[in-house]
């Protein structure tokens, strides 16, 4: 009787643009890089993708300015053009659609990751197996903590995204 390897652990990563800011971009890769290569030499992952799918026309110049990332790093990069503007989640669908991972996460292009966090999901993931879905703790530039949208809204802020003119709904 053989022995059956063990399968390899892999990690996709979707981010999804529309006329997003190349330069925050680019920033928010790099970090995520490091994070990843990070988790790949501790052995958490053997192998890491990520997919960009553009909800714009940007998908050409992505990558002349993602080149040079893209040729320093052991992780897959593939950059698609949704056919239109598709929409955040569904844009997210088709890159989780094609990952065939053992982890998938969803990457906003505005966000840098701290090189720990990706370690921290990967344990809380491992640890608790019963766990689906891991969300991050975000903090915004001054430090301070932000709070990510909830499953259910309570009927107040239903409200004021629906009614609210734009000076109180940014008070909330």
């Amino acid at each position: 009787m053989q022995k059956s390897e063990s399968p390899a652990l892999a990690l996709s990563i979707s981010v999804v643009v529309y006329r997003s800011d190349l330069k925050v971009l680019l920033q928010t890769l790099q970090s995520l890089y490091v994070a990843v290569n990070e988790i790949l030499r501790q052995g958490l992952i053997t192998q890491a993708s990520v997919r960009i799918i553009c909800n714009d026309d940007s998908a050409g110049r992505l990558e002349d300015v993602l080149q040079p990332l893209v040729s320093t790093a052991d992780i897959e990069l593939s950059i698609q053009s949704a056919p239109a503007n598709i929409g955040y989640g569904a844009a997210h669908n088709i890159a989780i659609a094609k990952a065939h991972s053992t982890f998938h996460l969803v990457l906003n292009p505005d966000v840098e990751m701290e090189a720990e966090a990706l370690i921290a999901a990967l344990a809380a993931m491992r640890d608790h197996p019963d766990v689906g879905l891991v969300a991050p703790a975000a903090f915004g530039d001054d430090g301070r903590r932000q709070y990510l949208c909830k499953r259910l809204p309570t009927p107040w802020v239903l409200f004021l995204r629906g009614f609210a003119p734009r000076a109180l709904r940014e008070r909330f």
